[in-house]
């Protein structure tokens, strides 16, 4: 709800219209824990991909930040919770990004908390990239690949259907073969765009 909130803010919704939309949606969530085990800070990768972590992950999260800092406990986190980045179909990672684009230090604990419990890792992060620097090439293989091309799952959550199509024969090596650099991140973006649109 709080990206949603955000997104309708951006796109110009009234003071009236956010407070409609937080009365209409807010009965529809789960109350987060008021309480839990707690989570030491040297200890909290041991919590990743635990869903009983929650608020302990959000408590050390929150008093880290407060302690030392947004960037340096973004730093840290962000290596050992980066493979799990698609975890609840990248809405842990959206919500921390909105968290920081807001300036709020508490929403960035809670996001790095969702993100940790409910990392989910599609396959390997390799070490080396490939050749291809145009990422709609890929998307090009993949429609051109009778093992992937029209695809369908039925039903489920956003983070299994990405499970697996990442499992699909001929999936790997056409991942695989992206080049990453620094503009990688952009190319991805706008083609992910071209296809949503």
């Amino acid at each position: 709800m709080s990206m949603a909130l955000i997104a309708l803010a951006d796109l110009g919704a009234s003071a009236e219209r956010l407070e409609e939309f937080d009365a209409s949606h807010s009965g529809k969530l789960e109350p987060f824990p008021a309480q839990g085990t707690p989570v030491e800070r040297d200890e909290w990768r041991g919590a990743i991909g635990k869903p009983e972590a929650l608020w302990g992950l959000a408590q050390m999260f929150e008093a880290d930040i407060q302690e030392r800092g947004r960037d340096t406990v973004l730093r840290e986190a962000l290596p050992a919770l980066l493979s799990g980045l698609g975890g609840a179909g990248f809405h842990c990672m959206i919500r921390t990004a909105y968290a920081l684009r807001v300036g709020d230090d508490p929403e960035v604990a809670y996001g790095l908390a969702y993100w940790g419990t409910r990392a989910a890792q599609l396959g390997a992060i390799r070490s080396k990239s490939g050749t291809e620097r145009d990422p709609y090439v890929l998307l090009e293989l993949a429609r051109a690949s009778s093992a992937l091309a029209n695809q369908s799952f039925a039903g489920g959550l956003i983070v299994d259907d990405m499970g697996r199509a990442a499992a699909l024969p001929g999936f790997e090596p056409i991942v695989d073969s992206l080049e990453l650099n620094d503009d990688s991140l952009d190319g991805l973006a706008l083609a992910m765009l071209d296809l949503y649109a």
